[in-house]
């Protein structure tokens, strides 16, 4: 899958503004678990179209330490989530899940965040008001975006690869300009965790 700026996007991943953290495919009931990015062409400048990267992990067990109640509200109520647009076919996906999975022991599985799809519409419970869930969301964003504990910038060169758990790392990037002659081209590709891990073993 080819990501670059377009005059005509049909996805903000093909602007040149800025990205906030977020998971991908947040809308569909089987996300992607590895992703990929080949950098084909950068842009010039020392930040300009950095991407972001954040262990969501991390910055969840932090706020279940420090806010075990907003961990809570972020793990028991799904919220809306939708895509619609065409890219290569047309779509309109939608998905109601938590913020935070737990798997059958309780323990963190995989995030999902994406602002940009993520609707107006909640399981909120009588007992806990939406003003909790927003608290509870704001906390763990300011978290994710804290550059001292968890966020690292990494601005690719062409030729580089960066790969990472797409259920547990979020990513972003930082706005750019595109000048004469410049362009922005990364190759994205997802994986299933399992053929990841088969060929793994394969090559060992």
């Amino acid at each position: 899958m080819t990501v670059e700026s377009t005059n005509n996007p049909s996805n903000l991943a093909y602007t040149s503004g800025r990205l906030t953290l977020h998971v991908d495919l947040s809308t569909v009931n089987y996300s992607p678990e590895f992703q990929m990015f080949h950098c084909i062409r950068q842009v010039s400048g020392s930040h300009a179209g950095s991407g972001w990267y954040c262990d969501g992990f991390a910055a969840a067990h932090h706020l279940e330490r420090e806010f075990p109640e907003s961990f809570r509200i972020l793990s028991e109520y799904d919220c809306y989530n939708r895509d619609v647009g065409s890219d290569y076919v047309d779509f309109d996906n939608i998905f109601w899940r938590p913020v935070f999975k737990l798997d059958r022991f309780g323990e963190l599985e995989r995030i999902f965040i994406n602002n940009h799809l993520r609707g107006d519409r909640f399981s909120v419970k009588v007992k806990d008001s939406l003003f909790s869930w927003y608290e509870a969301y704001y906390r763990f964003m300011r978290l994710l975006h804290d550059r001292r504990r968890f966020l690292v910038p990494v601005k690719l060169r062409p030729g580089e690869i960066i790969v990472f758990d797409n259920l547990r790392v979020l990513h972003g990037r930082s706005e750019f300009e595109l000048r004469y002659d410049e362009k922005r081209h990364l190759e994205l590709i997802y994986c299933d965790r399992d053929l990841v891990y088969a060929n793994a073993r394969l090559l060992a």
